[in-house]
């Protein structure tokens, strides 16, 4: 029998799917222009973290707790994309502050989808768990 939750467990898995695919496909077209030459390590994470999107997506079907990766997932993301448009900026000498670099970066389009992506996944998480069992001799509400 399909249930609300399981309804909108199911929609939030499918919306995480997409922007996880979606991002897949943006890690992959940066990787093909980026110069790693310059700052390697962080242009290195600019593309690996998009593309790490969809597999832990994928991990999540396995292991229920794999949507706390989602999180750390854009969390680094932002911070790489923070340090890239600092070091682009201050090279340029237009920068204002590190927060008006930040607050740039996290209402970008790929920023933004991987955000979405963690929140879909976390939701669909606590969905999935389902209600705490109550306590021994606890009558449930009704």
């Amino acid at each position: 029998m399909m249930t609300n939750r399981r309804l909108i467990r199911f929609g939030l898995n499918g919306i995480a799917g997409f922007l996880s695919f979606a991002m897949l496909g943006y890690g992959l077209y940066s990787a093909m222009g980026i110069d790693i030459r310059f700052n390697r390590v962080p242009s290195t994470l600019y593309y690996v973290l998009p593309i790490a999107s969809f597999p832990v997506f994928v991990f999540g079907f396995v292991w229920r707790r794999a949507a706390i990766g989602q999180v750390i997932l854009a969390i680094a993301y932002v911070v790489t994309c923070a340090i890239l448009g600092w070091r682009q900026c201050s090279s340029l000498d237009y920068c204002t502050s590190v927060a008006s670099v930040i607050i740039v970066n996290v209402e970008s389009r790929p920023v933004l989808a991987l955000f979405g992506t963690a929140i879909a996944s976390c939701a669909a998480m606590i969905l999935r768990e389902g209600p705490p069992n109550p306590q021994p001799g606890m009558r449930r509400s009704s």
